[in-house]
């Protein structure tokens, strides 16, 4: 099909969701009849997205269309591309208004379907992997193995390969403790939806990236264009889908988280910085006390060591004296002189003056000598 072609067939598609959107509820079958017939000729050899694209922008236009669209997916009257194109239409439908379980009956219409699509059994693993989504964080490992089977049986999928993304991107959330896992998951997620988003623009798909940008947080620009994709989301989301406020409640809630975490991160660095300043001057502080500890016990110990030597100049005195005054008294016995004992006494005396004195002297500078290397 070419872009002409496809074109035109999008006009038809939008203009069928439009009156189904207008009309009620009761009209629904006959206008889907009607419009699904219309375009099961138009799409010859189509690709799986566009059959999931026709499917949002006709499952998403009346909350009607998931149930009708359902029965049309189990007459057997009508063509087999038509059940089809119905059945992914009610899969999407019920997944959009968070029914999994009545999108995975569609799901089973598809399959029984009959039709030729080559891709059916691939697109039905997509769409089985996305009722998944809102079954996070329990169903996660499910949906995560499903959608990277239908992203590999797919690869042109952008749809298939933004499932995968966002379900790596939930993984990175929810059940990762290691950072470094974490990182590599997002990594993953945002080559795959940067890949979806080069085969097709879809608003969902900025939201993923914007999400992934901002969690993996590289620097202030990769910052800035997660929140330019998350307005784009917000922007570009269609207005008269049957989930557009839920959409936007989450598009606008992830904008204030995304406000809320850089917040926090801001406070975490001036947490780190105010306990690097705490540590430093805890540091100089221990520094300074264990320098003035240390002066001090040198101080201490010189002191002690000069005592020391006093005293022990002082008995040596002590001993020198009385030794000298043994030797004297000794001499004064065998010689008997009064003159001589007295020039004995001066000279015991004047010993006396000079070793007490030489030894307070000697203890004086030594011990001026250690107060001058403490100071």
């Amino acid at each position: 099909m070419n872009q002409g072609d496809d074109s035109q067939l999008m006009g038809l598609v939008r203009d069928i969701a439009h009156e189904s959107a207008m009309e009620s509820d009761s009209q629904q079958a006959s206008i889907l009849s009607a419009g699904f017939a219309k375009i099961a000729p138009l799409v010859v050899d189509p690709s799986p997205r566009m059959i999931e694209e026709i499917a949002t922008i006709i499952g998403t236009a009346q909350i009607a269309v998931a149930n009708e669209s359902l029965a049309i997916a189990r007459d057997l009257t009508v063509t087999p591309d038509v059940r089809a194109l119905a059945s992914v239409t009610s899969a999407v439908a019920f997944r959009r208004l968070r029914q999994p379980q009545r999108s995975l009956d569609a799901i089973t219409a598809l399959k029984s379907s009959g039709s030729k699509w080559i891709f059916i059994n691939s697109l039905g693993v997509h769409l089985q992997a996305l009722t998944y989504i809102g079954q996070i964080p329990s169903g996660l490992d499910i949906g995560l193995k499903l959608s990277k089977q239908a992203a590999e049986e797919m690869p042109d999928n952008s749809g298939a390969r933004h499932a995968y993304a966002n379900f790596l991107l939930e993984k990175a959330i929810w059940q990762t403790d290691s950072h470094a896992v974490s990182r590599e998951l997002l990594e993953t997620a945002l080559n795959e939806v940067e890949t979806a988003l080069a085969i097709s623009e879809w608003p969902k798909f900025h939201f993923t990236r914007g999400r992934i940008l901002l969690r993996l947080a590289l620097d202030e620009r990769a910052r800035n264009e997660g929140l330019r994709d998350l307005e784009r989301a917000i922007l570009s989301e269609e207005r008269n889908s049957i989930d557009f406020q839920e959409r936007m409640l989450t598009y606008t809630l992830e904008r204030s988280l995304a406000e809320l975490r850089r917040e926090v991160h801001l406070a975490k660095i001036e947490i780190l910085k105010q306990e690097t300043e705490v540590y430093k001057e805890y540091d100089e502080k221990r520094r300074i006390a264990e320098s003035e500890f240390k002066d001090t016990l040198q101080a201490e110990s010189r002191r002690m060591q000069g005592q020391m030597i006093t005293i022990l100049a002082f008995v040596t005195s002590v001993f020198a004296v009385v030794q000298f005054a043994g030797g004297v008294f000794g001499l004064l016995e065998k010689l008997q002189g009064k003159n001589l004992m007295w020039h004995s006494l001066m000279a015991m005396g004047a010993i006396s003056i000079i070793l007490f004195g030489a030894t307070f002297l000697g203890a004086w500078f030594v011990n001026r000598s250690f107060r001058a290397t403490a100071k």
